[in-house]
């Protein structure tokens, strides 16, 4: 229902519109990770880490490393290896998920394609027999049609 809501909000904008709110939002997200990166990396390293024995205070990632270059050379080392494989899981994952919704949608309209000539082979051959009865048939499997391409809207 959200995501249904979320659509037409988008839709609504024109596709200028729509290219410049996804500028602002490229921005957005590049600042916030780059600046939530030097925070919550070292946070999660003390807990994972040996290097900083305090636990207590959490310095950003670059103010550690000038701290102590030796003692923190592999933890900020280790840091920027784990940014580098969330950073590629992250977009793995997002890769997968939008090929697979491309996918089963080109399968299902293909599907639906296929099924539309079947009935328009079957309804021309139906049609000279009776008529009437083809009518009905052809506004039954199009109801079929129509709610197969609902439910692959949705």
């Amino acid at each position: 229902m959200l995501a249904k809501l979320m659509v037409q909000m988008w839709l609504a904008n024109s596709e200028d519109v729509q290219k410049i709110m996804l500028k602002l939002a490229k921005k957005a997200y590049f600042f916030i990770n780059f600046q939530a990166t030097s925070v919550v990396i070292p946070t999660f390293l003390n807990l994972v880490l040996p290097g900083n024995q305090t636990y207590k205070k959490t310095l950003p990632l670059h103010t550690e490393f000038f701290v102590n270059e030796d003692e923190y050379f592999y933890n900020i080392l280790t840091g920027h290896l784990v940014c580098l494989f969330l950073y590629g899981a992250m977009t793995g994952a997002m890769n997968n998920l939008q090929c697979a919704v491309i996918g089963y949608s080109i399968c299902v309209i293909r599907g639906l394609q296929y099924y539309l000539k079947d009935i328009n082979i079957k309804y021309s051959r139906m049609i000279l027999i009776d008529e009437e009865h083809a009518n009905l048939w052809v506004y039954d499997q199009l109801k079929k049609v129509i709610s197969l391409h609902q439910t692959l809207i949705e």
